[in-house]
């Protein structure tokens, strides 16, 4: 068994990629989606141990509405949700935060310091199960 799956919701195929193979180098188990709306198609069928979501997501529904309805649903609520975004303002990320998202990484990130956030969340939310 891996470190964990990790449901990756990224529309940059580029960044996908790399977020991908960063996370699996590491151990993790990754399924990426491009949209919001793939994303909660994803989770009706998937309970990932951890949501890596962009703010913007083009098109459909954008990170904030996906973490929100994650929030919403008994079933998702306990998945710990990171924002991976471009967005540096304390604005985006105070929505975030509201939204339910436990933690806030920008663009562009260390990997080591992702995976680090990553591995605290799951194992902090698998101890709190």
């Amino acid at each position: 068994m891996g470190r964990g799956t990790i449901l990756v919701v990224e529309d940059d195929p580029k960044l996908s990629f790399i977020i991908h193979a960063q996370l699996h180098s590491a151990g993790f188990d990754v399924v990426p989606r491009e949209s919001g709306d793939a994303a909660l198609t994803t989770l009706e069928t998937l309970t990932p141990d951890l949501v890596l979501l962009n703010i913007q997501l083009l098109p459909g529904i954008d990170g904030i509405e996906v973490c929100r309805r994650i929030r919403a649903d008994r079933r998702l609520a306990h998945i710990p949700v990171i924002f991976l975004t471009v967005r540096a303002d304390s604005e985006s990320r105070t929505q975030c935060l509201s939204a339910g998202a436990n933690d806030y990484v920008t663009k562009p990130w260390n990997a080591s310091d992702l995976i680090l956030r990553i591995s605290n969340s799951i194992a902090l939310a698998r101890s709190q199960r």
